[in-house]
């Protein structure tokens, strides 16, 4: 038995997908079924289920591999007709296997004590999967919602998040997990398992007679009525997403900005972290959707009344970006003088690239398409790029350094191994020293082949050489200004 499966207090570390069965140990009244088919990313929770298979057998819990994913669904649709949560966990392309059990299910709904999750095993990059898949698109044409955590610790104490929406809404929660998510792990903070009182050592027997036939079983012309249902299901689900706090706005709340973000699941990482490199953590408000679809159009609108441009960071397709155009054309529809932000995603200003829709994303790949764009939108005046240069919310005065270049930056270099770009967020290397005395040591340290550099000074971001010979494979980012004019000995460039 894995004794870190029983902790129920402080810190742990757990794989990705150790998370999913740590999470589902500590949903309230407990999951009385863990099923699916492995298939990477998620295969290695069955790994988790058999480590931890002492405390689930001493506890009544069903944890089984299913001869398919369609049968694993099948499972989950019978627990629904009594009060019990399950989750089945299947890989992208499993979850086609499983469609048309999965469109039943839900459709006539969750048990109103009981809770269905299916986790989504979704795999950006095509690493291990013959299929490319973006598995919110098939959840939203079963009209199952969609939840995407970001974290390890969201991974995990989002499992009973998902449960609770469930519960409260009747729907099945498709749970998106990335192999980022799936194959990384991080230490996170526990809390009590919970077992289920209903299990193989405490059984109860169903009585057909009080089952709800109208809702169950979905013949013509229930299958419409059930239907008309949806919308008020979609706004117990919204209700209860903004009760749990599931969404959250990062950065100023109030006031106008030239742009905004909009993201969710690991593009959330990655944008944090090339708003640190390029210097606007703060500066711009982020909203981190976590429930995708469907999301809360208020939160959305309230944001694109606000900023200028709205930048849409997603992996693969533009799935948020195509349903906030719609919703933004709607709003301009209804008041065609209302002042609502320009999207961008997939697509942005000509002639620059947008964000990648093909294969997944990582922290530098989102620098290289925000650097340019974050240039052209929010182009400072000549006043600011004269005066002054702001640093992580510090203004320093440096007069000419940045129309004039007389002074030297201090340098972010950051390491990228575009050979396996899947693997960029692991080979991320910051180092925000100051470069006083021999900087060629320091970057040919840190340099890799077949790497594209970018120079950024102050809000204006350049790509190529700027006066200084770049090194091969060094994203050169300045931040703040070096002590010694350009030229002067003691800060040589390679």
């Amino acid at each position: 038995m894995d004794q870190r499966f029983l902790t129920e207090s402080g810190p742990e570390i757990y794989l990705g997908n150790e998370l999913l069965l740590k999470g589902a140990l500590e949903t309230p009244g407990g999951v009385h079924l863990l099923t699916g088919y492995p298939g990477s990313p998620v295969a290695a929770f069955f790994n988790a289920v058999a480590a931890a298979r002492e405390a689930l057998r001493d506890h009544g819990v069903v944890g089984t591999i299913a001869s398919n994913e369609a049968l694993s669904v099948a499972m989950v649709n019978g627990s629904q007709m009594a009060p019990l949560r399950a989750m089945t966990v299947i890989k992208s392309v499993g979850v086609h296997v499983a469609s048309d059990g999965l469109a039943l299910g839900n459709l006539a709904g969750a048990h109103p004590e009981g809770g269905a999750v299916v986790v989504y095993g979704d795999d950006p990059w095509s690493h291990s999967t013959q299929v490319p898949a973006d598995s919110r698109y098939i959840s939203e044409h079963l009209r199952i919602p969609v939840l995407e955590p970001s974290t390890c610790q969201e991974m995990k104490d989002w499992i009973a998040l998902a449960f609770e929406l469930s519960r409260r809404s009747g729907f099945y929660i498709g749970y998106m997990v990335t192999t980022e998510l799936a194959d990384g792990g991080g230490v996170v903070d526990c809390r009590p398992n919970h077992w289920p009182a209903v299990s193989e050592h405490q059984r109860i027997a169903l009585d057909s007679s009080t089952f709800a036939l109208e809702q169950r079983v979905l013949l013509p012309p229930r299958t419409a009525a059930a239907e008309a249902r949806l919308p008020q299901r979609h706004r117990r689900l919204l209700a209860a997403a903004r009760e749990l706090g599931v969404d959250r706005l990062v950065g100023p709340s109030e006031g106008r900005f030239p742009v905004g973000f909009l993201t969710s699941g690991m593009a959330y990482q990655y944008l944090r972290h090339a708003a640190e490199v390029l210097d606007f953590a703060g500066r711009y408000p982020i909203l981190k959707l976590g429930l995708t679809w469907p999301f809360d159009e208020d939160a959305v609108l309230d944001l694109a009344r606000r900023v200028d441009h709205l930048v849409v960071i997603e992996e693969r397709r533009g799935f948020i970006e195509t349903h906030v155009s719609a919703l933004l054309t709607r709003a301009r529809q209804d008041d065609p003088g209302t002042r609502l932000a320009q999207v961008w995603g997939k697509r942005f200003p000509a002639p620059l690239p947008g964000v990648p829709g093909l294969r997944g994303l990582s922290p530098v790949l989102v620098v290289e398409v925000l650097a340019p764009l974050l240039e052209e939108i929010d182009r400072p005046t000549p006043r600011q790029r004269d005066s002054r240069l702001s640093v992580r919310g510090e203004e320093r005065f440096v007069p000419g350094a940045l129309e004039h270049q007389t002074h030297h930056l201090q340098e972010t270099c950051v390491v990228v191994d575009h050979q396996n770009p899947g693997h960029s967020p692991a080979s991320l290397c910051l180092n925000r020293k100051r470069f006083n005395g021999d900087c060629s040591g320091r970057i040919a340290e840190l340099s890799t082949p077949n790497c594209t550099p970018i120079a950024h000074s102050g809000n204006r971001v350049k790509r190529g050489n700027t006066g200084a010979r770049q090194a091969p494979g060094v994203h050169r980012l300045p931040l703040t200004p070096c002590d010694t004019p350009q030229g002067a000995p003691g800060c040589r460039y390679p």
